[in-house]
């Protein structure tokens, strides 16, 4: 393997580029080091207020971070991600990447995660057959996203698919807004119902489309979801929800009621 400490490689290698983000310069020369083993790859380590620059003079094939406990990526990262939506991260630790997930929406299809310390054959592989960005299916519940999109004003696409596969839907949010939602039987308002209310359905996160905003979802993401989550008797009748974003767990289902004093 080459070892790269701050000059670009050769032209010859830059699609096998992968570029180490770090801003601590030992911590940054000693994972390069951990990677010496690697076959065919160059390492390109970098600082983040770099990264940009020195990725479009590269063009890698990946990005390894390695992360504080909260799943920071950095803004200058997701800028990056979310300029070329080709470009995979590497996270050392899942559950790194798993906060990291969960942080960033827009960009959390193309965040995978290795075990601390990354292994150089693990990169190798990574590098040599790279997993497609838009077939990551996550564990996120379509509430969840729909929320923590929400939170975060982000562009994305949620696509639902059952456990076995099969796509039941979207949702499209703009700017943290839900624009349209769809299934195979419905539309608007009740796709969105269908959606978030289905149980064992799972999201791929891709990045956003252009869609034309769906009447019936003009409103704020939290009382939509809010309506949504509501059985449908209770919609019918007008009740006043009791539902908030807050009361919302890690599912995107509602959390149990307090239990009575004796």
């Amino acid at each position: 393997m080459k070892l790269q400490g701050s000059e670009p490689p050769a032209a010859t290698a830059a699609e096998q580029v992968v570029l180490i983000v770090e801003d601590d310069v030992d911590r940054r020369t000693a994972q390069i080091a951990a990677l010496a083993t690697c076959t065919g790859v160059s390492c390109l380590g970098v600082s983040s207020a770099d990264c940009v620059a020195v990725a479009l003079a590269v063009s890698p094939r990946a990005l390894l971070l390695v992360l504080s406990e909260d799943g920071a990526i950095g803004s200058e990262v997701q800028q990056l991600l979310e300029a070329d939506h080709r470009l995979p991260a590497v996270i050392v630790g899942h559950e790194a990447t798993r906060r990291a997930r969960r942080r960033y929406p827009s960009v959390a299809a193309r965040l995978y995660g290795v075990a601390a310390p990354a292994r150089a054959e693990e990169i190798d592989a990574f590098v040599a057959a790279p997993p497609l960005a838009e077939s990551w299916a996550g564990s996120f519940s379509p509430a969840e996203c729909l929320q923590a999109a929400g939170i975060g004003g982000h562009s994305l696409s949620i696509e639902c698919v059952a456990a076995n596969g099969a796509r039941l839907g979207s949702i499209v949010m703009e700017c943290g807004a839900v624009v349209s939602a769809s299934t195979t039987r419905r539309s608007g308002f009740e796709a969105l119902r269908e959606l978030v209310t289905s149980p064992g359905v799972r999201t791929i996160m891709r990045p956003p489309v252009q869609v034309a905003r769906q009447p019936e979802l003009t409103g704020d993401w939290a009382e939509l979801l809010r309506r949504a989550l509501r059985p449908p008797t209770l919609e019918a009748a007008g009740a006043s929800p009791r539902l908030d974003a807050d009361a919302l767990d890690g599912d995107g289902e509602r959390r149990p009621a307090p239990m009575a004093e004796e």
